[in-house]
């Protein structure tokens, strides 16, 4: 019997509705019934703060689909036509780390806030045009508007939180290496 994921969810949230498997897709043939349970409606938590109403939405997009993904939205005060963040990958265990990310990334309202000042249609970088921006960075290029601007769009565009602390982590890591640690969803602690 296949059981719920567990996820490490910080006081406040609620569960709106979970049927999250704790399942990885390479272990069923496209006509399993396990596809079934890939839909649109799979996880929602939601927190009101201070300011705002957040939700976090997890759904398998197309329905039901083997070819299909899980997409993560970052839903605010019930904007669903406009996500502040929204990320998309086919390996649970990588949608598992960036919702406990964006948990804990959203247990206030200050990253909201910031969240909100991003331009709406920020458009997602390739990993190509985050390797030339963290290679820009990293050798000193562009004035404090630019690499600001720069690492935006990087947050927009990758699950790692510490954007900043990745791109610095020393001369003997490479671009690439870089690059990939901003692909990896690591859990900071508050």
């Amino acid at each position: 019997m296949i059981k719920l994921q567990p996820l490490r969810i910080p006081a406040g949230w609620e569960i709106v509705f979970n049927k999250f498997m704790e399942t990885d897709i390479e272990d069923y043939p496209d006509n399993s019934d396990i596809w079934m349970d890939f839909t649109e409606d799979i996880l929602y938590l939601k927190r009101k703060n201070r300011q705002y109403l957040i939700g976090i939405d997890l759904g398998w997009y197309p329905d039901m689909d083997p070819s299909g993904a899980f997409h993560i939205k970052v839903i605010v005060d019930e904007n669903w036509s406009e996500p502040v963040r929204e990320y998309v990958t086919r390996k649970r265990k990588e949608a598992v780390d960036i919702i406990e990310n964006l948990l804990l990334r959203y247990c206030g309202d200050y990253n909201v806030s910031l969240d909100l000042k991003q331009p709406k249609k920020m458009v997602r970088l390739s990993r190509e045009e985050i390797h030339d921006y963290v290679e820009k960075i990293r050798m000193g290029s562009g004035n404090d508007q630019e690499v600001g601007e720069w690492i935006s769009q990087i947050s927009a565009s990758v699950p790692n939180r510490d954007i900043i602390g990745t791109i610095m982590s020393g001369n003997k890591v490479t671009t690439e290496e870089i690059v990939d640690k901003l692909y990896q969803a690591d859990i900071i602690y508050l």
